[in-house]
């Protein structure tokens, strides 16, 4: 039977597909979230820190992501996608996608539990827990916000009108990273694909319809041209 990961449930191997695990208690966890997920490891990089180590930070991200899914045997991509492999594909970087915003969190009374349906058909329960707008060339796009129920981990899904086109069609995944304050940095530079872009291995949570932006997201990964079972 296929394992669930608890800290990213939303990433979920199909069952008879072995599923990747991150010991949580190592050393390497801050590579495999790095790596894996999107996210940035120094969460408690100061918030004035300079347009150049930025841009570094950024520039590096890809190549540590690449090694991953190129030569790790835990990796999403098949040992066939792996051989063919030749990297993940991104928009230049974008400094108009980039925020420090605070969250909108909804009243108690208006939080709800809802199930976002998956790419399988199946579905994973989240908490509605608020929202985030911000602005992308001068309209306003507005986010709802998520939250896992067991590890109180925030889930962003969302679709735009790259969707489909040169990025992956069913959406992708952006990361609140926490500041001080009660502010998160929203940088969309570092949206990533789901598990399920790359094959039909994966189960991964579909955005729902609240999260499909009329604003273009032209930042972040592109679509995987080798995707398998699509």
């Amino acid at each position: 039977m296929s394992r669930i990961n608890s800290k990213w449930p939303h990433l979920l191997p199909v069952e008879g597909i072995q599923s990747i695990d991150i010991n949580v208690g190592g050393p390497c966890i801050q590579v495999s979230v790095y790596m894996v997920f999107g996210y940035r490891t120094a969460v408690n990089q100061p918030t004035n820190r300079s347009q150049k180590a930025a841009m570094s930070e950024l520039s590096e991200f890809p190549e540590g992501k690449d090694r991953y899914f190129g030569q790790d045997p835990d990796a999403p991509l098949t040992p066939e996608q792996q051989g063919r492999f030749a990297g993940l594909a991104y928009y230049p970087e974008n400094s108009a996608l980039q925020f420090a915003l605070t969250i909108d969190e909804l009243s108690d009374q208006e939080k709800e539990t809802i199930e976002i349906v998956t790419s399988t058909g199946d579905s994973q329960p989240y908490v509605r827990w608020g929202t985030i707008s911000f602005q992308v060339e001068g309209e306003t796009a507005t986010l709802t916000v998520y939250r896992d129920e067991n590890d109180g981990e925030f889930f962003m899904p969302f679709t735009d009108l790259t969707s489909g086109q040169s990025s992956y069609g069913e959406g992708r995944y952006v990361d609140l990273e926490p500041l001080h304050h009660g502010r998160f940095r929203l940088d969309f530079n570092y949206a990533y694909n789901p598990y399920c872009a790359y094959n039909a291995n994966w189960s991964c949570p579909v955005p729902p319809v609240e999260n499909r932006l009329d604003v273009a997201i032209e930042a972040g990964e592109k679509s995987f041209p080798d995707a398998e079972g699509h």
